[in-house]
């Protein structure tokens, strides 16, 4: 992916999570309680060698994700719609997720992104369709699975209010 893909679009800070990398954030844990963040417990390391948690990246990089994904680059156009689309189930009931991407639709926003976390990170990725708004979080904490996603949300109203 790296070689192949990520270099090409000028993502060099995009690649393969190194374990034990002294040069990586240290993830933490964020006390609901109100007491001190405390260190990630370790995981193995085959939690983190695959593409929902084997990857790193910047907010930069991410930003040419989103416009490489926008212009086409990434994948085709028919992909990419079907990414946005709601998919129906063989039982005929329609889910909101489409290829890879939560798909919602609150009043005239149409909302796409996926987000995730393992302990002691979290990361969210949302686009905005119609308000031409993307917005990345990458995070060394965590506290509640939906968090990075409310993050993100109160950026994008800073540029746009009635964003829901």
């Amino acid at each position: 992916m790296v070689d192949r893909l990520f270099h090409d679009l000028g993502m060099a800070a995009t690649h393969r999570r190194v374990i034990d990398d002294p040069a990586m954030a240290i993830g933490y844990m964020v006390r609901t309680n109100g007491g001190s963040p405390r260190e990630a417990p370790s995981l193995p390391s085959a939690l983190w060698d695959n593409g929902d948690g084997g990857l790193v990246s910047t907010a930069e990089d991410m930003a040419k994700w989103d416009m490489a994904l926008s212009a086409g680059i990434v994948v085709t156009q028919r992909s990419i719609d079907e990414m946005y689309r709601r998919t129906k189930l063989n039982s005929g009931k329609e889910v909101d997720y489409g290829y890879g991407m939560v798909v919602n639709v609150v009043g005239k926003h149409r909302i796409i992104g996926h987000g995730g976390g393992r302990p002691g990170v979290a990361a969210n990725f949302t686009r905005w369709l119609d308000d031409g708004i993307s917005v990345a979080v990458l995070a060394n904490a965590k506290t509640d699975p939906n968090q990075a996603y409310q993050i993100a949300r109160s950026i994008a109203k800073l540029y746009v209010p009635d964003i829901p």
